[in-house]
């Protein structure tokens, strides 16, 4: 198997506010994920509280288009 890594860039609702134990929903797909298919995936939650579209578009070229990601979710004003 092929190691691969998945990266969310976004704000809040990223990073897991308001959600019950503060892991939010990336943090749900990562504990499922990781237990289908342990050491299999990396992950990279790039999220940033209070984060708008223009920061987010920002962060896009110098933060994660740095990143050797496969998968890339954005999601912002959620």
């Amino acid at each position: 198997m092929e190691y691969k890594c998945i990266g969310l860039l976004g704000d809040s609702i990223g990073q897991g506010y308001f959600s019950d134990n503060n892991e939010g929903w990336f943090g749900k797909y990562i504990n499922m994920l990781s237990k289908e298919k342990p050491k299999y995936f990396g992950f990279q939650n790039m999220s940033v509280d209070g984060e708008r579209v223009t920061d987010v578009y920002h962060r896009l070229h110098n933060e994660a288009l740095t990143k050797e990601l496969d998968v890339l979710f954005i999601a912002i004003g959620a």
